[in-house]
């Protein structure tokens, strides 16, 4: 009897083809091979992760119930390296490799009980949920710069790429109550995976791995690529978005409109940050930079945020050593510069004694 094989790779949401990584060591797991090979059953056997199982089904047939159950399971999906098929007659056989094993998913997700047993606490906002998972993460995780840490359980364990952290992400999302999905795409012309998330009854994009970039801090989270609408996340980053929320509110609006009226302690401190509520800051042009300086200055504000409608390196330029001393009233100064929010700006944060 003809057998035929085929071998799929997991996609680029393993990452598999742009690193080189492969699985090995598996071992065989395979389950009884099924009379009607329902659809129920396979994503039964996908979600448990197994290694092998069989369906009374041909090669075809298979593939689009496998294919229909890591769609309906995104976070295993995640987990897959690889998948292959092997027919003889009408049996498929089905191997599959994963970057996670089906016993470190069960220990992660015991340990991440765990974590949002003492994190989060009843009563608690959906706002207050997401701020406390995100700066959970970006304060215990830092990015895998040799790029071998693939998975939520690397994450867990303090290192992964952004595979790894949207995944664990996800993960922690999910067992919160908050809706979440991935997002595939670039950032910076490079393969990248993030978050949407929806709070308030809004969706927004969500990057935790870039609110925690290579040589950030790892005690104080970053809030640029939190929450942000598709217009303000593809400034630099593109995605394919189909069968995608729409992330089209602003959250800065949303939080200043309900700051005045809570008690919620995680909205009142987002209203307070600069990077979440950067909109709201005193908005100047580049021509204009150096007296807004030196208006905030001769008020003697000892600390203030602009925002300045130019590029960084043209604030750069522009807050050079000689132009800082035609400033008056002043005996040491200190800046910060960061692309804003709010596309086309950049957030420059001054201190003055």
């Amino acid at each position: 009897m003809n057998a035929v094989s085929r071998t799929v790779a997991a996609g680029i949401a393993s990452f598999a083809a742009i690193t080189g990584f492969t699985a090995s060591g598996f071992a065989t797991q395979v389950t009884a091979a099924t009379t009607s090979a329902p659809q129920a059953v396979v994503e039964q056997d996908v979600a448990a992760q197994k290694n092998s199982f069989s369906i009374q089904s041909p090669l075809a047939t298979a593939e689009t119930l496998v294919n229909q159950a890591l769609s309906q399971n995104p976070y295993v999906h995640q987990l897959l390296s690889g998948v292959s098929y092997r027919s003889v007659g009408s049996t498929t056989t089905v191997t599959m490799q994963w970057l996670q094993t089906a016993a470190q998913t069960h220990q992660l997700d015991q340990s991440i009980k765990l974590v949002e047993s003492t994190l989060l606490t009843p009563g608690m906002s959906a706002y207050a949920k997401e701020l406390a998972i995100h700066d959970w993460i970006v304060q215990r995780v830092t990015y895998d710069t040799s790029l071998t840490r693939y998975t939520p359980y690397d994450a867990f364990q303090g290192s992964a790429v952004c595979q790894g952290i949207a995944a664990l992400a996800y993960r922690m999302f999910s067992f919160a109550g908050i809706p979440v999905r991935f997002v595939q795409g670039t950032a910076d012309g490079q393969s990248h995976l993030w978050n949407e998330v929806e709070v308030g009854g809004h969706w927004y994009q969500l990057d935790i791995t870039w609110d925690d970039p290579v040589g950030g801090s790892s005690t104080k989270p970053s809030y640029n690529y939190y929450n942000l609408t598709n217009a303000q996340m593809a400034v630099d980053h593109t995605w394919n978005a189909k069968g995608l929320p729409d992330a089209t509110t602003d959250f800065a609006t949303v939080i200043h409109n309900l700051a005045p009226s809570t008690k919620d302690p995680s909205i009142l401190k987002l209203s307070n940050n600069v990077e979440v509520m950067s909109e709201y800051e005193p908005k100047v042009q580049l021509n204009n930079l150096l007296a807004a300086m030196q208006s905030h200055i001769s008020l003697q504000q000892h600390h203030f945020v602009l925002q300045v409608h130019a590029t960084q390196a043209e604030v750069q330029s522009t807050l050079t050593q000689s132009a800082l001393g035609t400033l008056r009233d002043y005996s040491s100064l200190s800046y910060s510069c960061q692309t804003s929010r709010l596309p086309g700006y950049q957030l420059l944060q001054v201190d003055v004694t």
